[in-house]
């Protein structure tokens, strides 16, 4: 890492005084720290570790997204893929219909709402299962181990749930269905 003096110094700009900072970085210190900077990015095919013995956690959101991922369709499953990030173009539909990315792919709050709002909410379970899925898969690769259940583990037990709980309760008239629908709120938060 180059010192700070090196990288940039301040001068002041016009009648306001204010400071900008100008650049004394040469093209090979500039190699340098790009460098540096992917370092810092986690390698997407690292190799993970198995769960440790008594991390209860760790083994049960594995188990779960593992469990759920074998549930979902092969062509959903290919359709969700993580990818390397970077791959989706940066224009709004190629961003909202993005696969999940590793590193995260940024999602801010406009976008959401982009897709959300038309689509009667229908694509924030998209969004969903994707956020889950990038944290899933992050903490995976750095840590080493996992705290929340992923995507699959996260998106589908709702979904299942509220589905058996619907179709229990509105189309069956299966007593006490309700606690199915109950139970997916609860999963989902």
């Amino acid at each position: 890492v180059l010192p700070e003096s090196r990288i940039c110094s301040h001068q002041k700009f016009g009648r306001s005084g204010a400071l900008r900072l100008v650049s004394q970085t040469s093209p090979t210190e500039v190699a340098e720290i790009k460098q540096a900077e992917k370092k810092r990015i986690p390698d997407f095919d690292v190799e993970i570790p198995a769960p440790k013995e008594g991390d209860y956690l760790d083994q049960f959101c594995r188990g779960t997204n593992n469990l759920m991922k074998q549930l979902v369709l092969p062509s959903v499953r290919e359709r969700v893929e993580l990818q390397r990030a970077g791959t989706a173009d940066k224009d709004i539909m190629s961003r909202l219909l993005a696969k999940p990315e590793y590193p995260p792919m940024s999602r801010p709050l406009w976008l959401v709402m982009a897709g959300s709002i038309p689509t009667a909410l229908g694509w924030y379970g998209f969004y969903k299962f994707s956020v889950e899925e990038e944290l899933f898969q992050e903490e995976l690769r750095t840590e080493g181990r996992v705290t929340g259940c992923g995507g699959y583990g996260t998106l589908f037990p709702f979904v299942y749930l509220g589905l058996f709980g619907a179709v229990g309760k509105f189309i069956l008239d299966i007593p006490n269905s309700e606690i199915l629908l109950q139970a997916a709120g609860a999963w989902i938060l």
